[in-house]
């Protein structure tokens, strides 16, 4: 397996999981060993990647020499989609990092999943989880054109489908660039806002969020509608959509996240809270999460003051 990007959400969550284990055990207490199971399904990708992991007692060896060894080689892991199909995960590493994967697996909105682990000791880790519905758009309070009728503030909207569901809305501006005789479509990322950082301006994204709602300002976009062409023939430049990328949590990963960054307001997160688990015979998170994406055309005109041209995006 060559490409480990893939791991990035699963990493987090056990790293995050292993801390709390680590703190859970006293060197003048009773050992006890305890399994962690972690999965997060993506909708984006047929690569799925599963973690297991024992608990470890404190000795003089370093956190990663530790978590090496406490990795559980030689497991059984299947996963159900339904009633009808199942998945088994075949056991692999990549540089530093074991893990469990399958390449097979697509799952869409809605589905019902079952994963289990058994583990050599005759152990078994069980969970379910359902991948979070298609969310609708927000007419009511979504943009209709780029720029806005009213006010220099752009709004994507949603109704989500839980009340306490997380979201990760990326905002990117697709273009296409004259490149050779061909165009090749391109996507650049619009910050959702700029902080300074060592005397310059560093673009960042939205925290996850709790709300249905993101807005980005109308001088946020225009900068990087400038950008795309900088010290570049604008007539080799179409511009398409801006077109924001959700990251849509189910029930399960939502609570995770909830119990581990409590959402407070806009800009305050908490890290008190007890951690989310939903594995069945040990702890960890079997979650799953689908990319959505919500569209805005821009205005013809507004374009032009950039020296753009426009094409409806296709469908």
């Amino acid at each position: 397996m060559k490409n480990i990007s893939d791991l990035f959400f699963i990493l987090l969550v056990t790293l995050i999981l292993l801390e709390a284990c680590d703190d859970a055990f006293s060197p003048y207490g009773t050992f006890e060993t305890k399994y962690s199971l972690n999965c997060i399904v993506r909708s984006d990708t047929n690569l799925q990647i599963t973690t297991l992991y024992k608990s470890y007692a404190p000795n003089n060896e370093t956190d990663s020499d530790n978590r090496k060894s406490s990795f559980i080689h030689n497991s059984i892991i299947r996963l159900w989609r339904g009633n009808d199909e199942i998945y088994l995960f075949k056991e692999s590493s990549d540089e530093n990092t074991n893990y469990y994967f399958t390449d097979k697996l697509n799952i869409q909105p809605g589905d019902q999943l079952e994963i289990e682990a058994i583990l050599p000791d005759g152990n078994r880790l069980k969970s379910k989880t359902k991948v979070p519905d298609l969310v609708k758009k927000d007419y009511s309070r979504l943009t209709e054109i780029i720029p806005p009728k009213e006010g220099n503030t752009v709004t994507f909207a949603w109704q989500p489908n839980e009340e306490t569901q997380v979201f990760v809305p990326v905002l990117y501006i697709y273009y296409k660039e004259l490149i050779g005789n061909s165009f090749v479509t391109k996507k650049t990322e619009v910050p959702w806002m700029y902080v300074k950082e060592g005397g310059e301006e560093k673009g960042i994204h939205r925290p996850p969020l709790k709300s249905s709602v993101i807005n980005f300002s109308l001088q946020n976009l225009e900068r990087v509608l400038k950008s795309i062409s900088e010290g570049k023939n604008k007539d080799n430049f179409i511009i398409l959509s801006a077109i924001l990328e959700i990251k849509v949590f189910d029930k399960n990963l939502s609570a995770y996240y909830l119990s581990v960054g409590k959402i407070i307001d806009s800009y305050s997160i908490r890290l008190d809270s007890q951690e989310f688990s939903n594995i069945e015979g040990g702890f960890g998170v079997f979650g799953s999460l689908h990319n959505q994406k919500i569209a805005l055309l821009f205005d013809e005109d507004y374009l032009e003051i950039f020296g753009y041209k426009n094409r409806l995006l296709k469908r």
